[in-house]
């Protein structure tokens, strides 16, 4: 039995065809007819689908003999492709209201009939006038020197310092316990969790490193210009011994923190490296806000952590030994890759005119 009359069904679609919300159509409902119950979200959206496929209420319960009909109509997918162009960013179950659909029809539109996908919003950190035009000049350089010599980018030693913490990362999206009950577990994670601070240079030849920032009893210190100093000499030595004269044709990179660019630091880099530099402060300068244009970054200290944090070490002095198996362990041929990657990025934002670029890799 048909628990709506024809003047209530009346009253559904137009309540909704005027506010396009279930939740006003079910307030005004409850507030035209004196009652309590109010129809339900399926019966709102069935009842307005009704009336736009047949232009009759009629009986909701019938059973309607033949094939099923179906609100994926011409006129439905034209309908969803307007509102999805005008607003892509609105939910379906908004879009599924103001389409008077389902929203099991709206998405069935969606991927079957328009073959869209949803994607997930990057969030990037918000890229000003300036450092926008840094970064297109330095890709304007890099991707013109690579066209000159294809094997130019392979020759940058890129450097950089990160943080590995005793107790790791943990992502509470990828920490799931299987269990018929709630369990009795949680994750427990250090206010202040104990550190190393290490260094590395990666180029098309290789990896140099890790070289550590500690003193004298092995404790980690702060990164300044003298210890960044010791550390670029002790790199430096590494290379030297491993690379010998390709050392006099290969480029260094790091980024603009404090100790990196002191007078004392770029003066030590221009005796061992002449001009050939890309750093704030130097001629070839280096963008602010671009860690997808690193290798360091966009590669090497992600995948050393996933590394590193596997067997989940218990002390600092076995963190460490993980951390040197991680970049010995790091083939030629994948730092290759990853430099080449640099080559293409920075072809991408030219092509962005500076800006950001990463989500559409």
């Amino acid at each position: 039995m048909n628990p709506y009359s024809k003047e209530e069904k009346a009253k559904i679609v137009q309540f909704y065809w005027d506010s396009k919300s279930v939740v006003v159509t079910q307030r005004k409902f409850r507030s035209h007819f004196k009652t309590r119950k109010a129809p339900s979200y399926n019966s709102i959206l069935r009842l307005t689908e009704q009336f736009v496929r047949e232009g009759d209420l009629g009986n909701l319960s019938r059973k309607s003999s033949g094939r099923k009909k179906t609100t994926r109509t011409p006129e439905n997918i034209e309908k969803v492709k307007h509102l999805v162009r005008k607003q892509p960013s609105k939910s379906s179950r908004h879009l599924a209201q103001e389409a008077g659909t389902s929203r099991t029809s709206l998405l069935r539109i969606l991927k079957k009939d328009l073959k869209m996908k949803p994607y997930k919003v990057t969030t990037c950190q918000k890229l000003s006038q300036k450092h926008m035009m840094e970064r297109r000049a330095f890709a304007a350089w890099l991707t013109d020197e690579d066209s000159k010599n294809p094997d130019f980018a392979q020759n940058i030693w890129f450097s950089d310092e990160a943080h590995f913490h005793l107790d790791g990362s943990v992502s509470s999206q990828n920490s799931r316990f299987w269990s018929t009950e709630k369990p009795d577990v949680v994750q427990e994670k250090s206010l202040h969790s104990s550190k190393v601070t290490v260094g590395c240079a990666l180029s098309g030849r290789g990896i140099v490193g890790p070289v550590w920032f500690e003193d004298g009893s092995g404790d980690t210190v702060t990164v300044d210009q003298q210890r960044y100093q010791a550390v670029l000499m002790n790199f430096w030595k590494q290379a030297k011994t491993k690379y010998g004269s390709l050392m006099d044709l290969m480029w260094l990179q790091q980024d603009g923190a404090p100790p990196h660019t002191a007078k004392a630091t770029l003066k030590w880099i221009e005796n061992h490296f002449g001009d050939r530099l890309v750093s704030r402060g130097a001629s070839r300068n280096w963008p602010a806000c671009s860690p997808d244009l690193t290798p360091m970054d966009f590669f090497l200290w992600g995948h050393l952590k996933g590394q590193v944090y596997k067997e989940g070490p218990e002390s600092l002095c076995e963190l460490k030994r993980e951390i040197t198996k991680a970049v010995r362990a790091v083939p030629v041929d994948m730092c290759r890759r990853a430099v080449a990657s640099v080559a293409k990025r920075a072809a991408l934002c030219l092509s962005r005119e500076g800006g950001h670029f990463e989500h559409l890799l």
